[in-house]
């Protein structure tokens, strides 16, 4: 009995901790905690996968992440109005990524990779970029991180970067934060603003608009793909503050759904035992620390 009551207790303490991480806007919300499901309240779908399969997470919980074999497997979620910055001028994406190499052997000609993003020809919104570390074209970028924003029409982008040492299958926490009203990309690494640069100027004259491609994971325009594993996807329709991103960089372990999240806000919600193992009433497991 009184290890029931202690596993409780842990369970509404983690309940507790995940309260803190912003869900005000909240429009995708992806754990990948054994299924590629939105647990976002605002009804976008879940992403269709093509090739991917799960592996650990930064905490070593085991089909806690997406992994991509770097040849042809990525996540696709279908359009969306809400995964648009003009939508509501702002928009925000966090994200936790572990590349396997260094080196990806399906890189655009550039020498890079879009390992994430809402774009195709004449359809161009946003997108994560990584570089090789290896680059032919002799650039001087070796595993530079980016976030890009372009005109429909695509061209040269406006973006923010940070380049430093990274080494393989190391968790990296990034944060893309696009704001029309402060005409300001920023870009946080592991919970720390490394970059931001305006988002129209007159070097690039990006005008942020709706277009009609899906968002994926593991690539963008399936042009190139990202080798390694993405975990816990989560997209704002607004302009988090730095202390709302350096939240979600020190997430703990919970991998707590919304819906028991929120059971602060909602007293009907309770969590059921199953065989030692506590869920909440969509049935998905919690995790008790």
């Amino acid at each position: 009995m009184r290890k029931k009551f202690f596993s409780v207790i842990a369970v509404f303490a983690a309940i507790a901790t995940a309260a803190e991480i912003p869900s005000d806007g909240l429009v995708a919300d992806f754990t990948f905690n054994k299924n590629f499901e939105n647990a976002a309240d605002d009804g976008n779908v879940s992403a269709e996968n093509h090739g991917a399969t799960f592996a650990s997470d930064r905490f070593g919980n085991e089909n806690s992440a997406a992994y991509f074999d770097g040849d042809s497997a990525y996540l696709e979620i279908p359009d969306n109005d809400a995964l648009s910055i003009s939508t509501t001028g702002a928009l925000t994406i966090s994200v936790w990524m572990s590349p396997e190499v260094l080196d990806f052997k399906n890189a655009e000609s550039g020498g890079y990779v879009h390992w994430m993003g809402k774009g195709e020809p004449h359809q161009h919104e946003w997108v994560f970029r990584m570089y090789n570390k290896n680059i032919a074209q002799g650039e001087n970028r070796p595993n530079r991180i980016s976030a890009y924003a372009f005109n429909l029409d695509g061209g040269l982008g406006a973006g923010s970067y940070v380049q430093e040492t990274v080494t393989e299958n190391e968790w990296i926490h990034l944060v893309a934060r696009f704001d029309t009203l402060t005409n300001k990309i920023s870009l946080y690494k592991n919970g720390v603003k490394k970059d931001e640069d305006e988002l129209n100027d007159a070097t690039y004259n990006v005008h942020v608009q709706n277009g009609s491609a899906p968002l994926r994971l593991g690539t963008r325009s399936k042009w190139s793909f990202f080798q390694g594993r993405i975990d816990d996807l989560r997209i704002y329709s607004r302009a988090l503050n730095d202390d709302e991103i350096l939240a979600l960089y020190n997430e703990p372990d919970n991998k707590i759904p919304l819906s028991i999240r929120k059971i602060k806000k909602n007293h009907s919600a309770k969590t059921q035992k199953k065989s030692g193992k506590f869920y909440d009433l969509n049935g998905r497991e919690v995790r008790v620390p």
